[in-house]
């Protein structure tokens, strides 16, 4: 296929995943890695209340400091203690959540019954492997971003050399993602194993790169957004309701779990759809 007809692909299969957004069994997965992430948020937005300080309080003088637990420090810090916790539970839950909602919808896209039981066994079985493809990902992004920062700091770059490396990294992190989009499909639909499955991503690339990158474009530039005026808000605690810093956050939340629904069934469809022959 060439880039426009893999865009258009990519365009349909989103819109097949849209069309699946209230359905409950796809979104089971998803909801999974929600509530640990909103009872993490909830934690760490109400440290104080007697059921978690005891537990909390050290975690967050620990990771920013004594003054944190003074009103409102807290929601100045806040997106960026929730980044951890959510890489964290990406990197793993994540994992797992991703390879039963690529079962789940490649059985429903092909019009075939079966029990969701099926794709969380399934998942179980590989959540090793599922784990150790999404890896690289994972470790790429948090240099992109994490890495890049400290990096500038340190060579004390000036604001617009900032800007332009970080409008360069979030363009390569769109390419990572879109790269590594297929991992989960080959894992859970493909059968392969987490090296195998790395291996055949250089041959998919041909067919599925363009389609994958405006699938990443689309469904991340709003959680991007998100975060942008998460981080805005977050800036500006003393001169507003410092609560709307969490607020924000829970929306972030939510964001994210509606953009991982979409990209990942949109390209669990779009390996089914056209890239089964080429990875075998």
């Amino acid at each position: 296929m060439n880039v426009i007809e893999q865009v258009m692909l990519g365009w349909q299969c989103l819109r097949y995943a849209s069309r699946q957004l209230l359905s409950p069994a796809l979104w089971a997965p998803w909801l999974m890695v929600g509530g640990v992430e909103a009872l993490a948020l909830a934690a760490l937005w109400w440290f104080a209340h007697p059921w978690v300080s005891w537990l909390m309080a050290p975690l967050l003088t620990s990771a920013a400091g004594e003054g944190v637990l003074r009103y409102p420090n807290l929601f100045r810090v806040l997106p960026g203690l929730f980044a951890r916790v959510d890489l964290v539970v990406q990197a793993s839950l994540g994992a797992l959540a991703a390879g039963v909602a690529t079962a789940l919808f490649a059985v429903r896209s092909a019009d075939r019954t079966a029990s969701p039981g099926a794709a969380w066994r399934q998942a179980g079985r590989s959540v090793l492997r599922l784990v150790l493809v999404n890896l690289p990902l994972t470790l790429i992004a948090v240099g992109l971003s994490y890495g890049l920062d400290l990096a500038l700091q340190a060579r004390g770059s000036s604001s617009s050399s900032r800007h332009l490396a970080h409008g360069m990294s979030l363009g390569l992190i769109f390419v990572v993602q879109a790269w590594f989009l297929y991992a989960n499909a080959l894992v859970m639909l493909g059968g392969y194993g987490w090296l195998g499955a790395l291996a055949a991503l250089p041959r998919l690339a041909a067919r599925g790169m363009a389609g994958a990158l405006f699938m990443a474009v689309l469904t991340l530039v709003p959680l991007l957004l998100v975060q942008g005026l998460t981080a805005t808000v977050a800036s500006l605690v003393d001169r507003g309701v410092p609560e709307t810093v969490g607020w924000l956050v829970a929306v972030q939340l939510v964001v994210t779990l509606v953009s991982s629904f979409l990209l990942t069934g949109g390209a669990a469809v779009y390996y089914q759809s056209a890239l089964t022959e080429e990875s075998t």
